[in-house]
């Protein structure tokens, strides 16, 4: 069969044979014709999106994107698709939603063609989110308006509903958990993790919450009840699947959505902003965009969005306060910012598993940062909504990919885990600790489990008091060779001492507390 060449251009750009000679077929029958767009697509899955325009016969020239997946689900996201189309009011449809063109041409081996048309105006004026957001005057409002949309003007009766945690998660992790899914892949084969798993795990930050514990009902006192909101949900928003307009304002925002292959009737509504985030925080991690100690600072925005870091950049700060803004602003409107903060915990938990499973995108360092993302929004799920305390934490800290920048292998993993014996009701000291003298092994434990987030200086004495009283006694020269490690000490000495000072203002204690926490952070690592 013989296509024009700018046809046959736009079916080379397919990776794959056999959905090239689909395409040639269905082009050739319908006599139609493609001419390749400068507009490509970077998403999270293994499908591959190219855009293009289409003119057909006796039609006007069309912007397309064509998706080839290898899932073998084209007809369920057939179905998916025209069900999100249907549910939606048609001038939201219109406006912000990717049209499916056909039924998707099934390929052998399991793959799909698909064809579907761009809304809000095109390539020229649509590009992938995190490819304009650098581009808008005021990121962070434009980015509130879009979310707030997606909330309120798509989802115009959302219905809140109580359901317990066991049953919520695995819902959000779909088949991932399962025999070849590609979270059991990663985690399946580390003691007491997934399966089986511990309750708790030890890290720099104190004890955390294995998210994988949250997936059983048992004990019965886990079994979590957390109201949400559930709605209309896209399912897979990552940036590449949200086109944006490059002149949106944030009285007037543009965006198409594309590609409903997960989308649901019935899902959280607080699951799409926590995604989008999750994955944008992806990119920017696998781009070395984000300093290695600041990413502690950045799990604690996307733990508490609410709270101020500014030692992290810019366009950081206004990608989190736009994304989440919308929905805090919403339900604060509805007095339910409690249940509104349940929620968001669940999805982060859920969408940093989701990344850990991302072996095709992501280094090990950073799926496993997103694990721990993970255990810190289930931490903080568990303290809203229980009781519960620390039991017997797993020895996972050796597990971390990350230890002073070297990766450790799951084979070495697996040799060396270890359960240890009950706690005695004392905190456990730092593992293999550098020191010897028993009063810095105190010290480095301190550091490992105080708080400095604090708005008052009341609160921060008190978190504080014994780690101050250790920082006195430490006086002189660390037992150690890192000179590091003594002037850290010191300017965590002095910045807690110019913190409580009286007349410190609430806006120069919270300050304080950040740059102190990021100091107690770079001691953990040095002291360990």
């Amino acid at each position: 069969m013989s296509l024009d060449p700018k046809t046959e251009a736009v079916i080379a750009q397919v990776r794959s044979d056999k959905a090239q000679a689909v395409l040639r077929r269905r082009m050739a029958g319908k006599s139609e014709k493609l001419i390749l767009a400068k507009w490509r697509a970077s998403g999270f899955s293994s499908a591959q999106l190219i855009g293009a325009y289409l003119t057909a016969p006796g039609e006007r020239m069309r912007s397309v994107i064509i998706k080839i997946s290898s899932d073998g689900r084209g007809d369920k996201e057939e179905n998916a698709h025209r069900n999100a189309w249907n549910d939606a009011l048609p001038q939201f449809a219109e406006a912000h939603m990717a049209q499916l063109l056909s039924d998707p041409i099934p390929v052998d081996g399991g793959e799909w063609v698909s064809f579907q048309q761009v809304a809000g105006g095109g390539f020229h004026e649509m590009a992938e989110f995190d490819k304009v957001m650098p581009d808008w005057d005021e990121p962070a409002k434009v980015c509130s308006s879009i979310l707030g949309s997606l909330t309120g003007e798509w989802n115009t009766k959302p219905d809140g509903v109580e359901a317990p945690v066991h049953d919520l998660l695995p819902e959000l992790l779909e088949r991932r958990l399962q025999k070849r899914g590609s979270i059991r892949a990663w985690a399946g084969e580390i003691p007491q993790l997934l399966d089986n798993p511990r309750r708790w795990l030890r890290h720099g930050d104190g004890e955390l919450v294995n998210p994988f514990a949250l997936v059983s009902a048992d004990p019965p006192e886990w079994r979590i009840p957390i109201i949400v909101d559930r709605g209309m949900s896209h399912g897979d928003l990552h940036p590449g699947n949200l086109l944006v307009g490059r002149r949106s304002t944030p009285e007037q925002p543009m965006y198409c959505l594309i590609d409903f292959s997960r989308y649901r009737k019935n899902g959280l509504l607080a699951w799409d902003p926590a995604y989008l985030l999750v994955t944008m925080v992806a990119k920017h991690l696998e781009a070395g965009a984000v300093d290695r100690y600041l990413r502690e600072r950045l799990r604690h925005c996307l733990v508490d969005p609410t709270s101020t870091e500014l030692a992290l950049s810019r366009e950081m700060r206004a990608l989190i306060n736009g994304i989440t803004q919308a929905g805090i602003d919403l339900a604060t409107k509805r007095g339910t910012l409690p249940e509104w903060r349940s929620q968001w915990l669940l999805c982060v938990t859920a969408a940093a598993l989701i990344l850990t499973g991302r072996s095709t995108l992501l280094s090990a360092a950073n799926r496993e940062w997103f694990f721990w993302l993970a255990a810190a929004a289930a931490t903080e799920l568990v303290r809203n909504e229980t009781e519960h305390t620390p039991e017997t934490p797993l020895k996972i800290d050796r597990y971390p990919l990350i230890s002073h920048g070297e990766v450790i292998s799951l084979d070495e993993w697996r040799r060396e885990a270890k359960v240890e014996p009950p706690m005695t009701g004392a905190r456990p000291a730092i593992d293999n600790p550098v020191h010897d003298d028993e009063m810095w092994v105190r010290l480095a434990d301190e550091l490992r489990s105080t708080r400095l987030d604090a708005g008052n200086r009341a609160t921060l004495a008190s978190r504080t008091e014994a780690l101050r009283q250790l920082l006195a006694e430490s006086r002189g020269p660390a037992p150690t060779h890192s000179s590091r490690v003594d002037r850290y000490l010191g300017e965590l000495t002095e910045i807690l001492s110019e913190a409580l000072r009286p007349g410190t203002t609430e806006v120069e204690i919270r300050a304080a507390g950040s740059r102190a926490d990021l100091l107690r952070i770079w001691l953990v690592d040095l002291m360990s």
